[in-house]
Protein backbone atom coordinates (compact mmCIF):
# COMPACT_ATOMS: atom_id res chain seq x y z
CA UNK A 1 0.00 0.00 0.00
CA UNK A 2 1.44 3.30 -1.22
CA UNK A 3 1.93 5.90 1.44
CA UNK A 4 1.79 9.21 0.90
CA UNK A 5 4.03 12.39 2.84
CA UNK A 6 0.83 13.53 4.46
CA UNK A 7 -0.03 9.75 5.90
CA UNK A 8 3.38 9.65 6.44
CA UNK A 9 3.46 12.93 8.98
CA UNK A 10 0.37 12.03 10.81
CA UNK A 11 1.65 8.56 11.63
CA UNK A 12 4.90 9.88 12.75
CA UNK A 13 3.11 12.68 15.09
CA UNK A 14 1.02 9.85 16.30
CA UNK A 15 4.02 7.58 17.68
CA UNK A 16 5.69 10.56 19.12
CA UNK A 17 2.49 11.49 20.83
CA UNK A 18 2.54 7.51 21.98
CA UNK A 19 5.63 7.67 23.30
CA UNK A 20 5.37 10.85 24.92
CA UNK A 21 2.14 9.55 26.71
CA UNK A 22 3.49 6.22 27.74
CA UNK A 23 7.33 6.44 28.43
CA UNK A 24 7.53 10.15 28.65
CA UNK A 25 9.58 11.04 25.76
CA UNK A 26 9.79 10.02 21.90
CA UNK A 27 13.65 10.70 21.19
CA UNK A 28 16.14 8.17 20.43
CA UNK A 29 14.79 5.16 20.84
CA UNK A 30 17.20 1.68 21.21
CA UNK A 31 16.67 -1.42 18.46
CA UNK A 32 15.57 -3.25 21.61
CA UNK A 33 12.77 -0.24 22.67
CA UNK A 34 12.04 0.42 18.94
CA UNK A 35 10.58 -3.32 18.62
CA UNK A 36 8.80 -3.88 22.03
CA UNK A 37 7.17 -0.01 21.89
CA UNK A 38 6.39 0.50 18.82
CA UNK A 39 6.42 -2.59 16.60
CA UNK A 40 4.55 -5.17 19.26
CA UNK A 41 3.34 -2.38 21.40
CA UNK A 42 1.63 0.12 19.64
CA UNK A 43 1.49 -1.95 16.01
CA UNK A 44 0.69 -5.52 17.50
CA UNK A 45 3.27 -6.59 15.04
CA UNK A 46 4.72 -9.92 16.09
CA UNK A 47 6.92 -10.80 13.40
CA UNK A 48 9.78 -8.49 14.56
CA UNK A 49 13.17 -8.71 16.76
CA UNK A 50 16.24 -7.47 17.03
CA UNK A 51 19.22 -8.89 15.56
CA UNK A 52 22.88 -8.67 17.44
CA UNK A 53 26.72 -8.22 16.31
CA UNK A 54 25.51 -8.35 12.66
CA UNK A 55 27.34 -8.59 9.49
CA UNK A 56 26.71 -7.07 6.29
CA UNK A 57 25.92 -11.35 5.18
CA UNK A 58 23.32 -11.10 7.72
CA UNK A 59 21.54 -8.44 6.86
CA UNK A 60 21.74 -9.45 3.20
CA UNK A 61 20.18 -12.95 4.07
CA UNK A 62 17.43 -10.92 5.69
CA UNK A 63 16.68 -9.18 2.56
CA UNK A 64 17.09 -12.42 0.24
CA UNK A 65 14.23 -14.01 2.70
CA UNK A 66 11.79 -10.69 2.17
CA UNK A 67 12.38 -9.16 5.14
CA UNK A 68 12.99 -5.12 5.53
CA UNK A 69 15.61 -4.37 7.73
CA UNK A 70 15.64 -1.36 10.24
CA UNK A 71 19.34 0.01 10.89
CA UNK A 72 20.31 2.58 13.73
CA UNK A 73 22.97 4.26 12.42
CA UNK A 74 25.57 7.39 13.64
CA UNK A 75 24.65 9.16 10.54
CA UNK A 76 27.44 11.12 10.29
CA UNK A 77 29.70 8.05 9.36
CA UNK A 78 27.10 7.76 6.31
CA UNK A 79 28.98 10.71 4.61
CA UNK A 80 25.54 11.53 2.74
CA UNK A 81 25.91 14.45 0.96
CA UNK A 82 22.19 15.54 1.04
CA UNK A 83 22.22 15.80 5.24
CA UNK A 84 22.28 19.18 6.88
CA UNK A 85 26.20 19.13 7.68
CA UNK A 86 27.25 17.12 9.82
CA UNK A 87 24.32 15.37 9.70
CA UNK A 88 22.90 13.84 12.23
CA UNK A 89 24.63 11.73 15.25
CA UNK A 90 21.55 9.26 16.01
CA UNK A 91 19.36 8.12 13.09
CA UNK A 92 17.47 5.19 11.96
CA UNK A 93 17.10 4.15 8.13
CA UNK A 94 15.17 0.71 6.54
CA UNK A 95 17.55 -1.66 4.36
CA UNK A 96 14.91 -2.62 1.57
CA UNK A 97 17.25 -4.38 -1.05
CA UNK A 98 21.22 -5.02 -2.15
CA UNK A 99 22.20 -4.98 -5.35
CA UNK A 100 25.33 -7.71 -5.71
CA UNK A 101 26.47 -5.65 -8.67
CA UNK A 102 27.48 -2.97 -7.05
CA UNK A 103 27.90 -4.16 -3.49
CA UNK A 104 25.50 -1.54 -2.27
CA UNK A 105 22.38 -1.96 0.11
CA UNK A 106 19.47 0.20 -0.99
CA UNK A 107 17.72 1.91 1.79
CA UNK A 108 14.72 4.12 2.22
CA UNK A 109 16.18 7.02 4.52
CA UNK A 110 13.86 9.42 6.53
CA UNK A 111 16.35 12.05 6.71
CA UNK A 112 16.29 13.65 3.20
CA UNK A 113 14.10 14.26 0.90
CA UNK A 114 16.31 12.37 -1.29
CA UNK A 115 16.04 8.78 0.43
CA UNK A 116 14.34 6.82 -1.25
CA UNK A 117 16.04 4.16 -2.87
CA UNK A 118 19.27 5.96 -1.58
CA UNK A 119 22.51 3.40 -1.76
CA UNK A 120 25.50 3.41 0.44
CA UNK A 121 28.33 1.01 -0.12
CA UNK A 122 27.86 -2.21 2.05
CA UNK A 123 31.12 -1.25 3.67
CA UNK A 124 30.05 2.74 4.66
CA UNK A 125 26.84 1.53 6.33
CA UNK A 126 28.20 -1.35 8.44
CA UNK A 127 30.63 1.07 9.45
CA UNK A 128 27.16 3.72 10.21
CA UNK A 129 25.45 1.25 12.10
CA UNK A 130 25.48 1.85 15.68
CA UNK A 131 22.50 1.12 18.08
CA UNK A 132 22.43 3.68 20.98
CA UNK A 133 20.19 3.88 24.03
CA UNK A 134 17.07 4.88 24.67
CA UNK A 135 17.02 8.65 25.72
CA UNK A 136 18.11 11.86 24.61
CA UNK A 137 21.47 11.80 23.85
CA UNK A 138 22.15 8.99 26.12
CA UNK A 139 26.14 8.52 25.80
CA UNK A 140 26.71 5.25 23.70
CA UNK A 141 29.42 3.48 25.61
CA UNK A 142 29.34 0.20 23.41
CA UNK A 143 30.07 0.12 19.53
CA UNK A 144 27.02 -2.30 18.98
CA UNK A 145 25.95 -3.53 15.35
CA UNK A 146 22.53 -4.44 16.29
CA UNK A 147 19.55 -4.00 13.67
CA UNK A 148 15.50 -4.85 13.70
CA UNK A 149 14.50 -7.19 11.41
CA UNK A 150 10.69 -7.04 10.11
CA UNK A 151 9.12 -9.72 8.06
CA UNK A 152 5.40 -9.93 6.58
Amino acid sequence: EALDKKTAKAEILALADHQEKEYGSYVDTSADDTVARLLKGYYQHSNASVRYGVTAKDIIAELVKGDLVLAPCQGQRLGNPNFTLPGPERHMLVIRGYDPATDELITNDPGTRLGEGYRYKSGVLMYAILDYPTGDHEPIVKEEKNVIVVGK
